[in-house]
């Protein structure tokens, strides 16, 4: 058992150190990229080094405790740090810089890397709250960046993952703990979650059923409603986004498309969109010859009001 004087002293400092988490955390609260982005290396080394500590001082203050309420006093500051510990850890990994280095293109002969030692632009990671509008980007961009580099060591993955989640998605795998061993188990958790094609398929749908019908024939409208549905997957379910589509057109579009699509054996989607794109080319050329004719008949009219020569020769 530890001496009265020995205990005080650990006690004091896994005070202060647990202090330095506070300062930690306001640190990622008032953080700003370009001013504050080369302190996050220096910051994650001390809390490495600070953590190892800490895991010391707090291992020989249980140890010490004969008494179990003691022990258990011990264990509920213990669970108090910790998770704070993990989610600062995790906040100053995900803003250190994903940086693809030494890219290389196939070769083409010996000793040919036209990008070789190349420094890339940063890559941010993406964030995800749970939206399934969100999933395949989000799913996509953390496979490439982090989930695929076997560079990146399982339990570093995990920390990027739980900085990474937000809201619902950081709800699901709150409470798996993190470890090299657990992080397949929570990134399968996910994706169990939200790689449901079925309702991936409805929820695009229920967007595109949300998107304001055009009211009126115009360039700008068109392009509004192309843009939107463009974004949406198209997979097998062409015919119903044709449908969907043109139940968003104006009267006029909709009746050329009709007089269009007569003329063909399978009219679909993509038929409609190069239609649409078509008509729009066709609607911004008669705006821009209508702004021309305007300006040549107003100058028409004032060149017509001016007096002739022979008019102020008889007025003299």
């Amino acid at each position: 058992m530890a001496l009265p004087r020995q205990q005080a002293t650990l006690i004091s400092r896994r005070t202060t150190m647990i202090d330095a988490l506070g300062r930690a955390e306001a640190f990622i609260q008032t953080y700003d990229e370009q001013r504050d982005q080369a302190q996050v290396p220096i910051r994650l080394e001390y809390l490495n080094s600070m953590w190892a500590t800490l895991e010391e001082v707090q291992a020989q203050l249980e140890d010490s405790e004969e008494a179990e309420e003691g022990r258990q006093s011990h264990r509920d500051v213990r669970a108090s740090f910790e998770p704070r510990l993990f989610k600062i850890k995790a906040d100053l990994i995900a803003k250190l810089p994903v940086i693809i280095q030494n890219a290389r293109i196939p070769d083409s002969g010996p000793n040919v890397s036209a990008l070789s030692g190349l420094k890339l632009p940063t890559i941010s990671l993406p964030e995800f709250d749970g939206d399934y509008m969100q999933w395949l980007g989000f799913h996509d961009t953390f496979l490439a960046l982090i989930h695929s580099n076997a560079d990146v060591p399982a339990i570093q993955k995990f920390h990027y993952l739980r900085a990474a989640l937000k809201g619902e998605a950081a709800q699901l795998i709150e409470s798996i703990g993190i470890s090299s061993a657990n992080y397949n188990l929570a990134w399968q958790a996910l994706v169990d979650r939200y790689a449901n094609n079925y309702l991936l398929k409805k929820r695009h749908l229920q967007a595109l059923f949300d998107i304001p019908s055009a009211r009126k024939e115009t360039a700008t409208s068109l392009h509004t409603l192309v843009d939107e549905f463009q974004r949406q997957p198209t997979g097998s379910w062409s015919s119903i986004l044709e449908h969907l589509l043109c139940t968003k057109l104006p009267d006029e579009t909709v009746k050329a498309w009709e007089d269009y699509a007569s003329t063909n054996n399978d009219p679909n989607y993509e038929c409609l969109i190069d239609f649409l794109q078509r008509r729009m080319r066709v609607l911004e050329s008669i705006l821009v010859n209508h702004h021309q004719n305007s300006l040549s008949s107003f100058g028409s009219v004032h060149a017509s009001k001016r007096p002739s020569p022979g008019c102020l020769t008889r007025s003299v």
